[in-house]
This record gives structure tokens, sequence and C-alpha cells, in this order.
């Protein structure tokens, strides 16, 4: 598994010899990148390992007025690590603020859909300025 540093450095290093006109020159803007990661309490596989252990059982009175029970093993649920009853994934939200020249400047965010087995979540966003 690769870091977040060598994952930076990896695109830094994409958007320099991809911006710069010639080889080995100067690029025309400056890069940024940063990488955020959200690690879940519990890991989505749980998750959905959890919501598969749900059961509709059957049981049948004597009467034969058979009626459908839902049924959870307290056991299989997924706990956070602080040891509550998980509640599911929530949404994340993210702002940035900055002032350049639209023209030449820009920003470039998004989500790599990698991370989900691994309870990961990992946004990667781009700033270029002119110089």
């Amino acid at each position: 598994m690769t870091t977040p540093s060598s994952s930076s450095n990896s695109i830094l290093r994409a958007l320099i010899s991809e911006s710069s006109s010639t080889p080995g020159g100067t690029p025309p803007f400056k890069f940024t990148v940063n990488s955020t990661i959200i690690q879940h309490l519990v890991p989505t596989s749980i998750i959905q390992r959890t919501k598969a252990a749900q059961e509709i059982t059957t049981s049948k009175p004597k009467d034969s007025d058979a009626s459908p029970t839902l049924t959870n093993s307290t056991k299989d649920s997924a706990t956070g690590t602080d040891g509550r009853p998980h509640v599911g994934r929530r949404g994340m939200h993210s702002a940035t603020g900055a002032y350049w020249n639209e023209k030449t400047d820009g920003m470039w965010s998004f989500k790599y859909d990698g991370g989900d087995r691994r309870g990961l979540d990992v946004v990667i966003s781009i700033v270029w300025i002119a110089l």
C-alpha cells in the first residue's frame, strides 16, 4: 500500500511533467496536492455482513397463524471503537476557498473509490496557480 506522501509526490511529478512545455523545463504553474483520508470506525464490509446476518424467521404457533419476525444477533452487529452500535456511514462535507485569477488558476477534487474495501474514504485535491 502506498503512503499518502508517496501518492502526493507521484501526482505532483505527473502534473509537472505534463504541464512543462519542454522536458526538464519549468512548469507554468505552482501546484499543491492534498490528500484527506477518512477511516471509518467500522469497515463497509462488516456493515454489509451485519445486514446479511439479519434473518426473517417464521414462528409457527399451534393455531397455524404464521407471523414473520425479524431477528438480529447482537453478537454479530457492528460496533464502533467506542463500543457503541454503529449507525452507518455519514456524508462528508468539505469547503475550500481561495482568491485567484479564474482564467489561469483553479482547483480540482475527487474521491478515490478504491478505499471502500479497507474502510477508508480518500479525497485528493489539486490546486494550480499560474506563475
